[in-house]
């Protein structure tokens, strides 16, 4: 990712636009809905509950549903997802803060089942183990991962012409790929993305459950998509875009059909 606009030349490769169109189809009538007024915040509590709940699911923490809902936190695995709920409830306190620290203060919160309170949030050095619990083996020399952070949070502050979910995925993308904390980097990928999302106009109110569509579409095939877009083969980052795209559209249908059901 290292031409001037490099999210624009992303999303010049085929089908990458069509499909963030798509996607994006798919979510705008919700957002223009009027019974937002009265039920939005009760949609996007559980929007937050479920993309929780889902993110769980992909890092290998799947928990029964009612427990979580009450909070009963009673083992490692509910653990794992209460604070992944706790990071999905408070991402909106994130919006407008320095891409930096919002990387290392979404990683302290994923990662405080792993890891002492001195490593949580703190970039990985190369002698730390590096939780994957989806396996992916993509560890990195610490410098080099570094310099693709700083990389990508310069291109972050940069005007592009790419559509924002190509943005959210190309970040998602390297924050997954290049594993930079101790543990948590699937999480914060995630929910980093969501955050791009809303701050880019595309879903303000964190109403899609686009975890739940990643999860929907097979934890295996988030595994291959995402060690294929690692090769940096344009068809393969095109493809990881894709993927992105039908898990937000996906989420964003499942949206418009929990507002349904709460009205």
């Amino acid at each position: 990712m290292q031409e001037r606009d490099a999210f624009a030349a992303v999303a010049a490769l085929p089908g990458v636009t069509e499909a963030a169109a798509s996607a994006r189809a798919a979510l705008d009538p919700l957002l223009l809905d009027r019974r937002l007024r009265s039920a939005g915040p009760q949609l996007a509590a559980e929007a937050a509950f479920r993309n929780a709940q889902a993110s769980a699911t992909l890092e290998g923490a799947e928990v029964p549903d009612d427990e979580l809902r009450r909070g009963l936190l009673t083992s490692p695995l509910l653990r794992v997802a209460g604070g992944i709920l706790e990071l999905q409830r408070g991402l909106r306190t994130w919006q407008g803060q320095p891409t930096r620290q919002v990387w290392a203060a979404l990683a302290a919160t994923a990662g405080r089942e792993y890891l002492v309170d001195e490593l949580r949030g703190r970039p990985r050095s190369n002698g730390d183990e590096l939780h994957d619990p989806l396996h992916l083996g993509l560890q990195r020399d610490a410098g080099e991962v570094g310099v693709r952070l700083a990389l990508l949070a310069e291109l972050l502050h940069q005007p592009t012409s790419a559509p924002a979910l190509v943005v959210a995925a190309l970040a998602h993308g390297e924050l997954l790929a290049l594993q930079p904390f101790a543990a948590g980097n699937g999480v914060v990928a995630r929910a980093f993305s969501h955050l791009l999302l809303a701050q880019r106009g595309v879903d303000p109110d964190l109403l899609a459950m686009t975890d739940v569509g990643l999860a929907s579409l097979g934890r295996a095939t988030y595994v291959r998509a995402i060690q294929a877009y690692d090769s940096g083969r344009p068809e393969a980052v095109a493809a990881w875009c894709i993927h992105l795209a039908s898990a937000f559209e996906r989420g964003a249908v499942l949206a418009r059909q929990t507002l349904d059901s709460l009205t």
